[in-house]
């Protein structure tokens, strides 16, 4: 008997797909030490690389050859994944105003795949820094044009403060080190008073330099109180240099100063330099690149605003009237209100 191997076809359905084509980049944006990155498509959460397959690209300014750049890598930690979006932790924070380019190499091990399996391929691109500079500068020529000054020298620029009658408290300085990642040179940054022909005179507090420096805008710290400065007066930012070991210091010949600084600040339009170690200064043209952090001091203290509020109406005469007064804000000290109670017009305390 032949064999009757006829069937009934199968229709297509387009439904039926193979999809082989793996998910694409979308976006990406860096705030402080968290990278995330964006997917055109949900993602695979059983493959979850080290966040070292990332690397974060950081050039001081947009212009800034890539000589001056600093990579920063993602941590050993596996990095989070959450539908399209990946999430990774770096070794440093990225400064605000760095232009960054985001880097991903599939590792070996567990590399990024989309929800159907496909690997997500190599790729370079750019990325949104949305990291907070925070408060605006006192006074900020960082965004001049640069003309570094080699650091075999120490350097000294001066700036003067602004009218605010009590005066001002530094916080912090901005200074930028174009190849700080990989500077050898040891240096202190500190804050001076001027003599009346301009020199350092004498130091009111040595800064706290970050860990680790990096290649571009580095913030150095005041003590946790700060450094007092008085209204209308003329201080300087040394950096002093301890050992030579190569590198530049941000500088700039042009005399303007980036919009935004608070009233009556500014910064010397000339540097002052001497040989490491000591000797005379001699004058140079151009300043150091820095922001000054801090803010108005204020000893005004804040008065209470006084409110009365009457409790039940109408009192019957001889028995208890009830006021609740309020101060805001509550006085740091006693607080004396006098309080005068009269009948209301035509009535009898009513």
């Amino acid at each position: 008997t032949d064999a009757d191997l006829s069937h009934t076809a199968v229709a297509a359905n387009p439904a039926h797909k193979v999809d082989g084509v793996a998910a694409v980049f979308a976006s990406a944006e860096v705030d402080g030490n968290t990278l995330t990155v964006t997917f055109a498509e949900p993602l695979s959460t059983a493959s979850a690389p080290a966040g070292s397959a990332f690397t974060v690209n950081a050039r001081p300014e947009p212009d800034s050859p890539q000589s001056e750049a600093r990579n920063v890598a993602g941590t050993a930690a596996a990095v989070t994944i959450s539908g399209a979006t990946v999430t990774v932790t770096l070794e440093s924070a990225i400064a605000a105003g760095e232009t960054l380019l985001v880097l991903y190499t599939a590792p070996s091990a567990n590399p990024l795949r989309d929800a159907t399996g496909n690997q997500i391929r190599d790729f370079t691109q750019p990325a949104d820094n949305t990291t907070d500079a925070g408060p605006a500068p006192l006074v900020n020529n960082i965004g001049q044009r640069a003309s570094d000054q080699g650091l075999s020298l120490d350097w000294f620029t001066s700036f003067t403060t602004g009218s605010n009658d009590d005066g001002y408290t530094l916080t912090g300085v901005d200074m930028v080190l174009p190849s700080g990642a990989t500077l050898t040179t040891t240096f202190e940054v500190q804050i001076y008073t001027t003599t009346a022909s301009g020199n350092p005179d004498s130091t009111l507090g040595t800064l706290t330099n970050p860990a680790p420096l990096v290649s571009g805008t580095n913030t150095f710290t005041a003590p946790a109180a700060g450094i007092d400065l008085a209204a209308g007066t003329t201080y300087g930012v040394l950096f002093d240099v301890t050992s030579a070991g190569g590198g530049t210091v941000g500088a700039t010949p042009s005399n303007a100063e980036d919009s935004g600084a608070a009233d009556g600040w500014s910064i010397g339009d000339t540097s002052l330099h001497r040989n490491r170690g000591g000797g005379n200064w001699s004058t140079d043209s151009g300043s150091l690149r820095f922001a000054i952090k801090g803010h108005a001091k204020s000893t005004d203290a804040t008065v209470p605003v006084i409110t009365i509020a009457a409790g039940t109406s109408p009192v019957t005469e001889g028995t208890a009237a009830t006021f609740t007064v309020t101060a805001n804000p509550a006085p740091a000290a006693n607080l004396t209100v006098n309080l005068t109670v009269a009948d209301a017009s035509g009535s009898d305390f009513v």
